[in-house]
């Protein structure tokens, strides 16, 4: 499991600039981010080194946030693996929030995935069902 942050900006230019910057000044290393943008607003994904602090400096700061602890699963790196995933949630009735790829090794990639139900997918995962 990890915490994932998630930022609700404006779509302009600059925001991401500060965003970095005041998790900078507050001695935060990003470890996954991604942007993206829709019309006049944006959403950021990431997860940092030092969850407490980040939130913190970010509400600091005026950032709309909100946080999700994401099922981190390590999948082969290969055609219909997350495929798999996927349906196998589905078939449990269990709706992906999120998904975020955070690295591959080129054998296997690790995900960050929220669900709407994390009760049931931690019985998935911990009956080797997912990942």
């Amino acid at each position: 499991m990890i915490r994932q942050i998630v930022v609700s900006v404006d779509n302009e230019i600059g925001v991401v600039a500060e965003l970095t910057q005041t998790l900078a000044d507050a001695g935060v290393n990003i470890e996954t981010m991604s942007v993206d943008g829709l019309g006049d607003r944006g959403v950021v994904f990431m997860t940092t080194d030092s969850y407490e602090v980040a939130t913190a400096a970010l509400r600091e700061a005026d950032f709309e946030l909100v946080t999700h602890d994401a099922l981190v699963l390590r999948l082969e790196d290969k055609p219909g693996a997350l495929a798999q995933v996927a349906a196998r949630l589905k078939d449990a009735h269990i709706s992906i929030q999120s998904l975020h790829v955070l690295n591959s090794d080129g054998d296997y990639v690790r995900i960050a995935v929220t669900v709407d139900d994390r009760e049931k997918a931690d019985a998935l995962l911990a009956a080797g069902e997912l990942g």
